[in-house]
């Protein structure tokens, strides 16, 4: 997430408005401009009439959390904000002049800016002096080492001798997993365990820091998410669950994820856990789900390393089909842990469907869709005037995902790539193939020059460019420009309210030179050119091509208009002429390379 300042009391720039932008510092622009909107003593900050802001949510973990670090100030006041720093960004950048410029249209924000986060995780970290906890000593382990046996350690059993004898087998007849738990657990507590609610920690981690912020009370995440989280936690408790020692590398529970479809409602549960053995997974989830009936599927998800990225590789299901199903502009998608998934589904729409918009699709289109991911964006196209698209990423697991997404909403006009974005659409080009419309959202450090390049080797004439970081953003607009691209229209799109994260949008068109030319056909003999005169290859004739009209032609243009012509192919076309494939104005722009070259004379490709 996006971080700020703890605090924004205090001093203030001088000139009350934000500063100079540098580069790689959106963020901090942003949080000195919402800094100008509080007075020195704190005063609530006046909302865009002027009225005093008492009258909007205020977060209890404001301070202590400082994720969404402007939640502070009315909602209308940061998208003011967000909006002049666009303008002053972008005008530095030389691709709009300044705020009134009427390509720059009004940032798009959230009707009901909370609670809109679908996606929800916490870490479980022990308490410090707790068992298993930050600072346990050996004596804490030694008392501990019962509920250890069963969930502790984490680790393999090659490495943790404890776990060597947590088997199913060994456990006392008659008692199931839980109940085992349980008695281990009050075992623990009765040896001055602990066992108290503060034995496990949850919520987020403070910036900059390892410290938990326990944030029940945000205003920005799913509730039934967070119900999820709570009744995980108590369910550990209960039965004697260690959470994970990110120094001791010990402990069985690291984290939960959970997903919530947008308008499905259905829910994904995934336990991050410090090994493979999960005992009593099956009354586990079953706890779970009493507790929180809209759990529709759970699935644990194994990472032994000493990481902080917090998926690992290895997964089973526990409940429920291990991936949930939810809607997004009218098309349905497949979710599984490791899907990447916007977190906000409701801006995610507007963002797609103004990019389409821009797209201007209206039926007869090749798109690209470079850095497809998972193709969501890239089959909304499909579904909504594009004849053809063609995705590309180069993660073969995103590529999956797509083409089962095509398939289960039935979409056979998109096809999917695993290839990397810039050879895919450079290799296009010199094959001679063509596209009408790039729809690229790229990661935060942008795409590179070569893509770009290969963007307009491909001739597109509208390029609909998302990004999530506004500095990679006008360096690639800036180069586009040089090829020969026009900025049309930009936009901000709120993703995440409250904090200092900026979405844009830009559609650019190619600018198309306006020549004249006045053809002359003038025969070899007549230069003086006397005996035979060597034939220009199909590149020869691409690139005359290419030159002088600015299209891009394919091999195939090229053999269907030699066989009009009848240079390659002779044929009786005195019957019934079949027409081209080849469209027109390539047609009259390979019949002049013809001329050009003197393949034929002015006229004689006419019956």
């Amino acid at each position: 997430m996006s971080q700020g300042p703890k605090r924004r009391k205090g001093s203030r720039p001088a000139s009350g408005a934000p500063v100079g932008v540098p580069a790689g510092d959106f963020l901090r622009a942003f949080a000195g401009a919402s800094a100008a909107g509080d007075d020195a003593a704190g005063a609530p900050a006046a909302d865009a009439a002027g009225a005093p802001a008492a009258d909007f949510p205020r977060c209890p973990h404001e301070t202590a959390c400082g994720a969404c670090a402007h939640i502070g100030l009315p909602y209308a006041q940061q998208l003011q904000v967000k909006q002049g720093l666009m303008a002053q960004l972008y005008s530095e950048a030389g691709l709009i002049e300044g705020a009134d410029d009427p390509r720059l249209l009004p940032f798009l924000g959230m009707e009901h800016p909370y609670r809109y986060r679908n996606k929800v995780m916490s870490p479980f970290v022990p308490a410090r002096g707790k068992p298993g906890g930050i600072g346990a000593g050996r004596a804490s382990d030694r008392r501990t080492h019962a509920a250890e046996a069963r969930y502790g350690a984490g680790q393999s059993s090659r490495r943790s001798p404890a776990r060597s004898h947590a088997r199913p087998h060994d456990r006392p007849h008659g008692r199931s997993p839980l109940a085992a738990a349980r008695s281990d657990r009050a075992s623990a507590v009765g040896q001055g365990g602990g066992g108290s609610g503060a034995d496990i920690l949850i919520g987020m981690y403070a910036p900059g820091t390892h410290r938990i912020v326990r944030t029940d009370g945000c205003l920005v995440e799913n509730p039934q998410a967070q119900q999820v989280i709570r009744a995980v936690r108590s369910i550990m408790l209960r039965y004697g669950m260690l959470a994970y020692n990110e120094d001791s590398h010990q402990g069985f529970m690291r984290h939960v994820v959970v997903r919530v479809g947008h308008r499905s409602g259905e829910v994904l549960v995934t336990l991050v856990t410090n090994g493979d053995d999960f005992p009593a997974s099956r009354s586990f989830c079953r706890e779970l789900t009493r507790r929180c009936p809209f759990v529709t599927t759970v699935v644990q998800n194994v990472n032994e390393r000493q990481t902080n990225v917090v998926l690992g590789s290895r997964e089973r299901r526990l409940y429920g089909p291990g991936f949930i199903l939810d809607e997004l502009c009218g098309l349905s998608f497949r979710i599984s842990s490791q899907s990447f998934y916007q977190v906000n589904a409701t801006q995610t729409e507007v963002l797609y469907r103004r990019t389409i918009e821009l797209a201007q699709l209206s039926g007869t289109q090749r798109v690209i869709d470079a850095y497809c991911g998972t193709g969501t964006i890239g089959l909304v196209a499909a579904a909504n005037g594009a004849r053809e698209v063609v995705g590309v990423d180069a993660v073969e697991s995103a590529i999956g995902d797509a083409r089962e997404n095509a398939r289960h909403n039935g979409i056979d006009n998109a096809r999917f790539v695993a290839a990397d974005a810039t050879a895919f659409m450079r290799d296009m080009a010199r094959a001679g193939e063509r596209a009408d419309v790039v729809i690229m959202d790229p990661p935060r450090a942008g795409a590179t020059e070569e893509c770009l390049a290969a963007i307009a080797e491909l001739g597109a004439d509208r390029v609909a460019y998302v990004s999530c970081n506004p500095h990679t953003h006008a360096r690639d607009l800036r180069f586009l420009a040089q090829q020969g691209y026009r900025l049309e229209t930009l936009q901000g799109v709120d993703m995440f309210p409250h904090t200092a994260h900026v979405e844009s949008i830009a559609l650019l068109t190619r600018e198309k030179p306006v020549k004249s030319y006045a053809y002359v056909n003038i025969s070899p003999s007549e230069l003086g050119m006397g005996g035979e005169i060597k034939k220009p290859t199909y590149e020869n004739i691409r690139e005359y091509v290419k030159k002088t009209h600015g299209l891009t032609v394919s091999s195939l243009n090229i053999a269907q208009m030699k066989a009009e012509c009848g240079l390659e192919k002779q044929a009786d076309r005195s019957g019934d002429k079949k027409q081209p494939n080849c469209p027109p104005e390539k047609r009259e722009a390979i019949l002049d390379a013809f001329r050009h070259f003197g393949m034929i004379e002015d006229g004689s490709e006419e019956d």
